[in-house]
């Protein structure tokens, strides 16, 4: 299923027992570009999971024939749906904290983020944001290293999302090596940065790199530069944080811009021949 521009539509899988539920979200992210599957009961869905293996999962909490988190585990444990995004829904009113924290200590101590979970009635801004960033996390883990030899060792993004095992990343002028946190810079001069005492800086440089030429949304880096998996990604302090960059970088802090309403993006120059 391909979209306007020729790239394959995402497919991603609603299931919630209620057809007005059902209709909603079909109409809204079809207008979004996706393509959506829909399952009226647990059961159907995770068939249709299994065999469809969609690029999200929208799954209502509160079945009427199977636990919504009784499904999510069914999901994660099987190999072919594992590594699927689940975004569970729950009305307002129905939200039980503890079927979640069942659902926690089932699964061994898997850590449900809290933006996990959305509310209906539906913040539809809200939810295709977590849609996004749920299917660009996914993007990044599932892409495949391109090496020159030794597996994880070295990679150019061209602009697209990477594998962040990779020890070397090269775009354009700029030259990040992972391990040593270090920056080379390919200018008239050659720079070094080095970014062992800056590990927020870091890490958000390092997304921008695997995500060149491409907007990076604020929750987005937010959520990779957290240290504990338990902690609330903080926004308003990665946007900070990306202001620090900019100065670490100096001159070269211009080649990060930031577009209203959908991020901050990294265009470095091609490097001089």
């Amino acid at each position: 299923m391909a979209g306007r521009n020729g790239e394959t539509k995402k497919r991603i899988l609603v299931i919630d027992d209620e057809e007005g539920i059902r209709e909603l979200l079909v109409d809204a992210l079809e207008l979004q570009g996706y393509h959506v599957l829909t399952a009226s009961n647990g059961k159907t869905g995770l068939i249709i999971a299994q065999e469809d293996l969609p690029d999200l999962i929208l799954l209502d909490y509160y079945l009427f024939d199977i636990n919504g988190g009784t499904l999510h585990i069914k999901l994660k444990e099987d190999p072919r749906t594992q590594d699927i995004p689940v975004i569970t829904m729950s009305a307002k009113e129905k939200k039980d904290d503890n079927v979640l924290q069942t659902f926690t200590e089932h699964l061994g101590g898997l850590h449900i983020k809290k933006d996990s979970d959305i509310t209906k009635p539906f913040d539809m801004p809200l939810l295709f944001r977590r849609i996004r960033e749920k299917l660009d996390s996914a993007c990044i883990a599932k892409q495949p290293c391109i090496s020159n030899g030794k597996s994880g060792a070295f990679l150019k993004t061209n602009g697209f999302p990477s594998n962040d095992t990779a020890r070397i990343i090269e775009e354009g002028i700029f030259k990040l090596d992972t391990e040593l946190r270090v920056l080379t810079i390919s200018g008239k001069i050659k720079e070094e940065i080095n970014f062992t005492q800056k590990p927020c800086q870091f890490k958000i440089f390092r997304s921008l790199m695997q995500k060149a030429h491409q907007a990076v949304s604020f929750p987005t880096l937010a959520h990779e530069t957290i240290e504990d998996p338990n902690d609330i990604p903080n926004p308003r302090s990665t946007q900070r944080q990306v202001e620090r960059l900019r100065e670490t970088l100096g001159p070269w802090g211009a080649y990060i811009t930031t577009i209203e309403g959908a991020g901050v993006v990294l265009k470095p120059p091609k490097r001089p021949r």
